[in-house]
């Protein structure tokens, strides 16, 4: 494929799976979605995992239709579960994406057990090219002489011969600095040799961990988009001959997990993420049970976003789209659910065109 434009992070729920399936195709064909397999966090799921995780690979066909390439892992997903007659969770999500003519990308990570690098291993042998991605997450990062001799052990050893994309993942990055953060990967980069990936991608999540905090409940705000700063300070302090790629978790945070209704019912409440070129608007409702208007703040909320500068009109995306009519009060003022879908779809459109340079319409 040809080089991606930017690289997105997200889990296999149906909220950020119907982002990706709603997009514009011409959107489908410039991104390279990295697809986290989730795992169970309800009770209710947890009491049968296996299930929960088969139920959620085999809806992956429908949602990435239209897509050429993809990534996969399955990092989050207990190791010791298989599926579907034995099979490991990552193998069996690749091989119904391949039998969907979908080309899959497995990911490794330098501390994933053997039945991971062996299932890595099987996807790359059915795919039509021998290419896979190596992650190093943050812990990784935090100690980058160790792991770049193990990223050269990995590279040389159990994925000789294959093309690779390596994967810089910072997770939270909101409000550190930049600078500190790119050299760390770079230490690791000085030290690969002779090794040369297809392309280098520097990924972060650039929301708060919590979003009090930088935006308190009730109000509205700004927050950077640090982690395309730490992408741009990365390719400032290192000289590659190949790509170097940003990436992101969009409006989702690493660690969401859909909470139990009956547990934050008195404190939950609505909030609208929506992209722009460097930052990110904010604008938060107060708790469901209390405000007045509970739900249907979300109208509000909306409408508030369409008098925005920057609002580019219903037609730029189906994120927009949705916020249009939701200002507008057509229909139901939605769950939170679809208002993920709505913001995370945004937010990779207007990414893919400021990154690529191209005007609003």
């Amino acid at each position: 494929m040809a080089t991606p434009a930017y690289v997105p992070i997200v889990k296999s729920k149906q909220s950020e799976m119907l982002a990706l399936q709603h997009l514009d195709n011409s959107i489908k064909h410039r991104i390279l979605p990295l697809i986290d397999l989730t795992a169970p966090n309800k009770e209710k799921d947890k009491a049968d995992a296996i299930k929960y995780i088969e139920k959620n690979i085999k809806g992956l066909t429908r949602y990435l239709k239209g897509f050429p390439v993809v990534m996969l892992d399955s990092s989050e997903i207990d190791t010791s579960i298989r599926i579907a007659k034995g099979h490991h969770p990552l193998q069996m999500a690749a091989s119904l994406l391949q039998d969907a003519e979908i080309e899959v990308i497995p990911v490794v990570g330098l501390s994933r057990d053997a039945s991971h690098i062996d299932a890595v291993k099987k996807i790359v042998e059915k795919g039509k090219e021998k290419v896979a991605s190596v992650r190093l997450d943050d812990y990784d990062l935090d100690t980058p002489n160790d792991s770049a001799m193990k990223l050269i052990e990995l590279i040389r050893g159990a994925l000789r011969g294959y093309q690779i994309y390596l994967l810089y993942d910072f997770r939270y990055v909101f409000g550190k600095d930049a600078v500190a953060l790119a050299s760390r990967a770079a230490a690791v980069t000085s030290k690969l040799n002779d090794i040369q990936p297809i392309a280098t991608i520097v990924a972060g999540c650039g929301i708060p961990e919590k979003m009090v905090q930088a935006v308190p409940s009730r109000s509205a705000g700004y927050i950077p988009r640090d982690e395309i700063e730490i992408w741009l300070q990365y390719q400032r302090t290192v000289t590659s001959g190949h790509p170097v790629i940003p990436g992101d978790y969009t409006t989702v945070t690493p660690d969401h997990v859909e909470l139990d209704w009956r547990i934050i019912r008195k404190t939950a409440g609505p909030k609208i993420v929506y992209a722009l070129e460097n930052q990110w608007f904010v604008i938060r409702g107060g708790a469901f049970e209390s405000h007045p208007l509970g739900h249907a703040q979300y109208f509000e909320l909306a409408k508030s976003v369409t008098r925005l500068p920057e609002y580019p009109g219903g037609m730029f995306s189906y994120g927009d789209q949705y916020i249009s009519e939701k200002s507008r009060k057509q229909g139901n003022c939605g769950s939170a659910g679809t208002w993920i879908t709505a913001c995370v779809n945004r937010h990779i459109t207007q990414t893919v065109h400021t990154l690529e340079g191209v005007v609003n319409p």
